[in-house]
């Protein structure tokens, strides 16, 4: 078999509201793994608000990623089918404010989440594509599940959600956290997807914790491997281009 390779732009969602205090610290992400209850901390709120968006920063963050967009353009939009992540696939890669009288529907509707933006273009886009494969490590905090397929496609008309087969999130659960062994196996079969894809730039658009054992991780030999330079937590709209090295 002979090597091949892709380029990804990885890129974390912008500023949530579920990030708002607390929930933005290093300390938060080790807590998402022990603590088994979300209302049991005082202070905690943020984490309890169920498929968070984004907040008015957030937006911000978004437009100043879009303005730096990336050199030479993508093939193809990857994106983890929570509102946050959807919102900031849209801003960054979409077509810019949709225009009136459009035919093609928009990539995002008018009034998504707590702090809507205008719709967004789908004109002149590459596919958006969303995938189970590449959300959050699902923790019981009520952030981490999605909202129904059929909202989502109300919200965000232009994606194609043919690749996720429940209507309702079966991922998420508010006892028991993902174990480290069902993240992995998402993030190893992402790999393998992406992989398999005839596009050769793709960027993906996902979370900091999921991120951060997508490119920290190490396989055996044979499979789908990334070439990063840096392996540490990602930042709100923080984008990290590496390559994707794969046999085919």
């Amino acid at each position: 078999m002979d090597d091949d390779k892709k380029i990804l732009h990885l890129v974390r969602h912008a500023q949530g509201h579920h990030n708002v205090g607390y929930a933005g610290t290093v300390f938060s992400l080790a807590l998402r793994m022990v603590v088994p209850r979300w209302q049991l901390l005082e202070g905690w709120n943020c984490f309890g608000i169920e498929d968070a968006s984004l907040t008015t920063t957030g937006w911000k963050q978004v437009k100043e990623l879009r303005e730096r967009k990336v050199h030479g353009g993508v093939d193809l939009v990857v994106v983890s089918p929570m509102t946050r992540t959807l919102q900031t696939a849209a801003g960054v890669f979409g077509g810019g404010e949709r225009k009136p009288g459009e035919e093609l529907p928009p990539l995002m509707a008018d009034g998504v989440g707590a702090c809507p933006a205008a719709a967004v273009s789908s004109v002149g886009c590459p596919p958006f594509i969303a995938l189970e494969l590449c959300r959050e490590h699902t923790s019981v905090y009520p952030c981490d599940k999605r909202s129904s397929i059929s909202r989502c496609k109300q919200r965000f008309p232009a994606v194609d959600f043919s690749q996720i087969m429940d209507e309702e999130d079966s991922l998420w659960s508010p006892t028991l956290p993902e174990s480290k062994a069902s993240l992995d196996a998402r993030r190893r079969a992402l790999l393998q997807w992406l992989a398999a894809r005839k596009e050769k730039k793709i960027a993906v658009v996902s979370h900091s914790f999921f991120l951060s054992r997508l490119v920290g991780a190490q396989d055996g030999d044979g499979e789908p491997k990334l070439e990063c330079r840096k392996r540490s937590s990602f930042s709100n709209t923080e984008l990290r281009t590496v390559v994707l090295h794969y046999k085919h």
